[in-house]
């Protein structure tokens, strides 16, 4: 290498080929008449050499003071590549981040990346800085890697930089280093994990971003399970990290996507039991151990008793709905407070008729709960002079044995006495009761109770996929001149979905749009989010974009990385090489200017 220094400035130079930043540190004198002092070059140079080892100095072939087109040369002879490795070795071990950093770049740029072991320590280096400027260095460092040479990121630096980043209060990246670990099917150690979402979740944008994490990690949980692999254990989340999703969601008015995860979180965790050992409740556990032995002593008959051990489903909600979500009992499930909640607070709050289906389902399912709750619901069926619905329930009660030696007046009587002991016991049972009380209060000083009953219809129709009969009753509510809410357009747009009908989304969306436009309607981000992904699965990408604008008006946070995500997943190769002046229609013209719109806002190359 040729190193050439000018006299009119000591300082500059040019260089024959490019030289680090290493031999920056040197620099000739001048004194205050302009002259160099060549001693003093060269004490410089030695030290320098005798530091960095295989340099070795050559005297100069020429110097000279008198013109600036004829400028000293000063020739090293040496590996550039272990001076430089040995620089970076140092700053890393004394924390010299900055040096670290200009050091690997120019090592970079004249070799490509250095080991992976060097590669490793110098993100996790930065891993350890609290400064966000070093921590964003490292995320843009790992990008780095995966694009050009992917093979020397190694798993233990990932996971520490995803904490570091989740403490430092960076979800964004944060979320991109765990979707990067997601994609390879692995994920850190649950605890990290859970530290890691919690941290998360403290900001609107981080619960956004870990309950879209979560979603995907279900999804490729589901994905490896049914393809019966090994790395499905490793990808599965646990009730801790559903739960923290979940809270976030309900803190931040997330109410569509914590819908989605209650929902989702049906599909691993279907015993009690586990939930209370992966919570190291072990009261609980021992209790509902107690119970399941206590069911079956009950039970001396040896048949009844082998059919008690089958796996029961109780449906939420309709028989009918073949799709609907259903609790699977281990036969301990009628004997359980949390079922006696339940029916304990619809009698409580009035939902007499609810808390009657709850106990034909329970029933229909094999499962028949006990007597105290029939005989609560009877109570108070006769308080509200509900005579018919007593009578019914008295021939179940009958049927099932509860009652046998009294006559109808008898019973009447008995419950009518006992009305108020039963109505304060039941009270004191739970507090699931107070907090239905007071969501209820909350609520209904904003929306008509009328809602919620259409509401009602249209998420059951929706899960039946009988779509006509949702539109049908949505359309009633607006000759009713019932507002629509979020919920209303949620069930129709995922029932929509379910169906692959994301033209009928559109004509929903141009609802919304009126609505909002009205001052009727305000938009959840959710919402936009689910509109959003749907359209981009409907190849809709004009609406698509449209969406992305009313977000960005409303200063809300895009998801880019999961739009990518689904964008690859189904239009991988849309459009890829169509030019605009080889486009057949207009239509088609206007399509392919979304598309490449779309493409590079969520950054696709």
């Amino acid at each position: 290498m040729a190193l050439f220094f000018s006299r009119k400035n000591p300082l500059s130079y040019s260089l024959g080929v490019f030289v680090p930043s290493a031999i920056h540190k040197t620099a000739l004198i001048e004194d205050h008449s302009g002259e160099f002092f060549p001693k003093r070059v060269f004490e410089r140079f030695r030290a320098l050499s005798v530091f960095y080892g295989k340099y070795q100095l050559v005297a100069p072939q020429h110097f000279s003071t008198n013109s600036v087109s004829q400028p000293g040369r000063i020739c090293w002879r040496g590996d550039s590549n272990v001076v430089l490795l040995r620089k970076l070795e140092i700053a890393l071990r004394e924390h010299q981040v900055d040096e670290a950093w200009v050091t690997f770049i120019d090592f970079k740029k004249l070799y490509g990346f250095p080991t992976g072991s060097m590669v490793n320590r110098l993100i996790s280096r930065f891993s350890y800085s609290s400064d966000h400027h070093w921590l964003q260095k490292a995320c843009d460092l790992v990008f780095l890697i995966l694009k050009e040479k992917p093979g020397l990121l190694q798993f233990p630096v990932l996971t520490k930089l995803s904490i570091s980043l989740a403490r430092a209060q960076m979800p964004v990246p944060t979320s991109m280093i765990l979707r990067v670990m997601l994609e390879r099917e692995n994920m850190p150690p649950l605890t990290i994990l859970w530290s890691v979402v919690s941290h998360m979740v403290k900001t609107e944008i981080g619960a956004c971003l870990a309950s879209n994490f979560l979603v995907q990690m279900c999804d490729c949980y589901l994905r490896l399970s049914a393809k019966g692999s090994v790395r499905a254990k490793v990808v599965k989340p646990d009730a801790m990290i559903f739960n923290l999703a979940l809270d976030a969601c309900v803190k931040f008015k997330l109410s569509l996507k914590g819908q989605e995860i209650v929902e989702l979180m049906s599909k691993f965790y279907d015993s009690l039991l586990k939930l209370h050992f992966k919570f190291d409740d072990i009261d609980s556990a021992t209790q509902l151990l107690l119970d399941m032995h206590k069911s079956q002593e009950s039970v001396r008959n040896k048949k009844l008793r082998m059919d008690q051990e089958k796996r029961l489903l109780v449906p939420i909600g309709s028989n009918n709905l073949k799709t609907g979500l259903k609790i699977q009992d281990f036969n301990v499930l009628g004997q359980s407070r949390f079922c006696s909640d339940v029916i304990s607070a619809c009698i409580h709050l009035g939902w007499l008729e609810m808390a009657h289906d709850i106990l034909d389902d329970m029933d229909a399912a094999g499962a028949p709960v006990g007597s105290t709750l029939h005989m609560a619901l009877l109570t108070a069926y006769y308080s509200r002079e509900m005579f018919k619905e007593a009578k019914a329930l008295l021939r179940q009660m009958r049927k099932a044995g509860f009652v046998e030696d009294l006559s109808d007046e008898m019973v009447a009587t008995s419950c009518l006495s006992g009305a108020a002991n039963n109505a304060s016991s039941l009270s004191n049972k739970s507090d699931l009761i107070d907090f239905l009380v007071r969501e209820m209060r909350e609520e209904e000083k904003a929306i008509p109770s009328m809602v919620y009953e259409l509401n009602s219809s249209i998420y059951y129709f929706c899960k039946a996929k009988m779509m006509e009969d949702a539109f049908k009753t949505y359309q009633r509510m607006k000759h009713m001149n019932i507002q629509p809410t979020v919920q209303t357009f949620s069930y129709l747009i995922d029932g929509f979905s379910s169906l692959g009908m994301y033209r009928d989304i559109t004509i929903l969306w141009g609802d919304i749009k009126r609505n909002m436009g009205a001052m009727d309607l305000e938009v959840s981000r959710d919402l936009y989010e689910v509109l959003h992904m749907n359209f981009l699965r409907g190849g809709y990408f004009e609406r698509a974009m449209e969406v992305i604008g009313y977000m960005k008006e409303r200063n809300m946070y895009c998801d880019k990385w999961m739009y990518k995500d689904e964008f690859l997943k189904l239009h991988k190769n849309l459009y890829w090489s169509l030019k605009a002046s080889e486009t057949r229609t207009e239509a088609q013209s206007k399509r392919l200017e979304y598309v490449k719109a779309f493409r590079k806002w969520v950054g696709i190359d």
